[in-house]
């Protein structure tokens, strides 16, 4: 039986496993809602992209068929797939100026 999911896709049971199996690869869209929104699209598409399938976002059996051999031999997602989350530095604080013994000084 054909199986192909996309974007706008709900109210089928094996989205959420599908974002489940692609989450236990590495591949971050948020949760498992059941609903094949712009996140799991984008992860689609990301796992195609790592695992040389067209990279439509459009899971269908032959991404489903590498999701399966991804799994079986423990594959995780790429580093462009769950990118390390990045902290900004805080700003130094502004240098205070240190009053001279001769400032307001005037003769």
């Amino acid at each position: 039986m054909a199986m192909t999911f996309q974007l706008g896709s709900t109210g089928d049971t094996r989205i959420k496993k599908m974002q489940d199996m692609l989450s236990g690869l590495g591949y971050n869209m948020g949760g498992e809602s059941g609903t094949y929104g712009t996140a799991t699209q984008a992860a689609v598409k990301q796992f195609q992209a790592d695992n040389g399938l067209a990279a439509n976002g459009v899971f269908d059996n032959n991404t489903l068929q590498s999701v399966y051999a991804a799994q079986k031999a423990g594959k995780k997602a790429s580093t462009a797939a769950t990118p390390a989350a990045q902290t900004t530095p805080a700003p130094e604080p502004a240098a205070q100026k240190q009053p001279t013994k001769y400032e307001g000084y005037t003769p």
